[in-house]
């Protein structure tokens, strides 16, 4: 989260043109770099992979919230995917703002109003879905959520899995009911646009 803020405000860290030293500068192509979940159990190095990876493994529940991602900028994103598009049938899809301030202005975007139309939920502000107090995952149920934890039994029934993705692709993957990649999604859209 800091390094979000860091970026956004300029506070977190040194700036170009500054007498901070580096110790090793690194340019990478993002455009190069695709999206990427970690699998259920944890999400230590050994359990993060390319989103191709996990593509097509069935989903019940999509859920996009918590402390670590329900900012603003992260619901204009989800909204703007399904937009037009309906929640897969079979999926319960959560959308949990940061924050009741934050819940409002997706109110006064209408944003909410985009997310419930195509099938999902915004729910108020709480800890309720990320550790499955509410509405918790069944045995052998699987999640893919943007909350922090992926450990067993986090969001419901010990057997339940959770796979950890930016709120983009739980976007795309509450759409189709499977992980998938939110680029063919978008592409699907900027196709049809022109």
């Amino acid at each position: 989260m800091i390094c979000f803020a860091g970026a956004i405000s300029g506070i977190a860290g040194a700036t170009e043109g500054n007498d901070s030293a580096y110790a090793q500068v690194l340019d990478v192509d993002l455009a190069t770099i695709g999206p990427m979940v970690a699998l259920p159990g944890s999400s230590d190095e050994h359990h993060i992979v390319p989103i191709a990876d996990a593509a097509g493994r069935k989903i019940q529940r999509a859920y996009v919230g918590s402390c670590s991602s329900g900012r603003i900028e992260e619901i204009r994103s989800v909204a703007g995917l399904l937009r037009g598009r309906r929640v897969a049938a079979g999926v319960d899809f959560f959308v949990v703002p940061t924050s009741a301030r934050i819940r409002e202005q997706a109110q006064r975007e209408g944003l909410v109003d985009i997310i419930e139309g195509a099938g999902g939920t915004v729910a108020a502000s709480s800890c309720d879905q990320c550790i499955g107090y509410q509405d918790p995952l069944g045995a052998g149920e699987v999640a893919i959520s943007s909350g922090v934890l992926n450990t067993p039994g986090r969001m419901g029934a010990p057997t339940s899995e959770i796979i950890l993705s930016s709120a983009l692709t739980v976007a795309a993957a509450a759409v189709n009911g499977r992980v998938c990649d939110p680029r063919l999604l978008l592409a699907e859209r900027a196709e049809s646009a022109s």
